[in-house]
C-alpha cells in the first residue's frame, strides 16, 4: 500500500491507518470486533509511515488476540490528531474496550518478541509512548515527522 504513492514522502498516514486496521480486523477478528477512527489526514515521510503500520499492527492483532476472550463484542479505535501546543508533533493512540493489560504488563521487559519489537520502533522514531489501563488498553504514541 505505502509503495503504491506516487510521492514517498508525502504518505496519507490517515488512509494507510484505516486501511490497515480494516484488512487486520476483517482478517482475524471473527465480525465480533468493531473499528472505530478519530484520524484527521495528516502526511508523513515513509520513513515515519512504516515503523507505525508496524507498530500499529502489532498493537491492534494484540488486541484482537487477547483483549476479546471467547469471541466477546468490542471495539478497537484509532485516533490520529496533531498536539494542539506542538503542531509539529502528532499523537496516535489506539484503544480498546477489552479486558485490559496483564497485571505484570510492562514495554520496559516486554513478554513477547512482538512487543520488544513496538518498543524498539519507539525509539527508532523518536517517540514518546503512554500506556493506559483501565476499561481495556490505550496506547498514545507521540511522534513526529522524520525526514526522507
Amino acid at each position: 500500500y505505502l509503495y503504491r504513492s506516487d510521492i514517498l514522502d508525502r504518505i496519507p498516514l490517515s488512509s494507510y491507518l484505516q486501511s490497515l486496521a480494516s484488512v487486520i480486523i476483517g482478517t482475524l477478528g471473527e465480525g465480533n470486533i468493531h473499528l472505530g477512527t478519530d484520524i484527521e489526514p495528516i502526511h508523513i515521510s515513509i520513513n515515519t509511515a512504516l515503523p507505525l503500520g508496524l507498530i500499529t499492527n502489532e498493537l491492534i492483532t494484540n488486541a484482537i488476540k487477547y483483549s476479546f476472550p471467547d469471541h466477546r463484542e468490542g471495539e478497537i479505535n484509532i485516533i490520529l490528531k496533531p498536539e494542539i501546543n506542538n503542531p509539529e508533533h502528532y499523537r496516535l493512540s489506539i484503544e480498546d474496550n477489552g479486558i485490559g493489560l496483564p497485571p505484570d504488563f510492562s514495554i520496559e521487559n516486554p513478554a513477547s518478541t512482538g512487543m520488544f519489537i513496538v518498543k524498539l520502533l519507539i525509539e527508532q522514531l523518536g517517540a514518546k509512548l503512554e500506556i493506559e489501563n483501565n476499561h481495556g488498553a490505550k496506547f498514545n504514541i507521540t511522534f513526529q515527522n522524520l525526514n526522507g
